[in-house]
């Protein structure tokens, strides 16, 4: 998941989805990235200290639950 998570942070086609700067737990934002498999990954970035990045995911994959 590490490797998908770089691929997706550094991919070409990184896209801000939404941006939070008055978030209550500090300033974050929404992006979505892809793997170079062409997965999407969603993730949420925030600056918790001058050093740390906090990355929430989500991965693309859905569910069908049987359906075609």
């Amino acid at each position: 998941m590490q490797q998908e998570l770089q691929e997706a942070l550094l991919s070409d086609n990184l896209e801000l989805v939404e941006d939070y700067p008055s978030d209550p737990r500090r300033a974050s934002c929404l992006v979505l990235g892809f793997t170079k498999d062409a997965r999407p990954i969603h993730l949420v970035c925030g600056i918790s200290h001058p050093d740390m990045l906090v990355l929430v995911t989500s991965s693309g994959r859905t569910r069908t639950n049987g359906l075609t």
